[in-house]
């Protein structure tokens, strides 16, 4: 019984460090100021979308649209919209608070192929808005003046709120990354501690 007892303290100070070995880690990304001060930039620009697509899928379930016929055929669509999107940054925001690198990566990748729709429905408005068919179009078709201007000066509004939403996506992504790549640095120098740790014991 006297000699086992080295061997069963040796087991039990193994079974200890591996239980406690994720511990370490939790810690270590809390207290690194690198990894927070990206984390805290990231949830605060995440936070201002997230509020920004809530204010818009209110407006548009209570709100009016621009003329009849835009409100008839986009209130459906922008309710939707707006849903997908306070869905995505909700997903920002628990990955980020979760620190996931993964799903830090995997959000990172679906908002860069936000941004490209984003970009390519901005081109195609300003191409389809300037073009001279178009504006030889409306600028034959005076009966409907009104409404061309309505809907002319709501692309004016819009379309600076657009670039806005894809300069904070831009920030989203790059610190999505940069913040991934700093959780896995963390993660596998404290697994390669906790292993050195476990190899010095055995």
């Amino acid at each position: 019984m006297i000699e086992m007892q080295p061997e069963q303290e040796t087991a039990h100070v193994v079974i200890t460090n591996v239980s406690n070995m994720f511990a370490p880690q939790s810690l270590s990304l809390d207290n690194d100021p690198k990894i927070q001060r990206i984390r805290k930039i990231l949830s605060i620009t995440i936070g201002i979308l997230f509020a920004f697509f809530i204010v818009g899928m209110i407006s548009a379930i209570f709100g009016h649209g621009i003329g009849n016929g835009i409100k008839e055929t986009s209130h459906g669509a922008q309710v939707g919209q707006s849903l997908i999107l306070v869905f995505f940054y909700t997903f920002g925001l628990f990955v980020t608070y979760r620190y996931s690198a993964t799903g830090l990566r995997v959000f990172a990748w679906l908002d860069i192929i936000s941004v490209s729709m984003l970009i390519t429905g901005i081109l195609s408005v300003l191409f389809l808005d300037f073009s001279p068919s178009t504006t030889k179009k409306l600028a034959y078709d005076r009966d409907r003046k009104d409404f061309i201007n309505d809907q002319s000066s709501s692309i004016y509004i819009v379309i600076p709120g657009a670039i806005a939403v894809g300069a904070l996506d831009i920030v989203i992504i790059k610190y999505a990354f940069q913040l991934a790549k700093l959780i896995d640095i963390k993660k596998s120098l404290a697994i390669r501690q906790a292993h050195r740790i476990l190899y010095s014991i055995t």
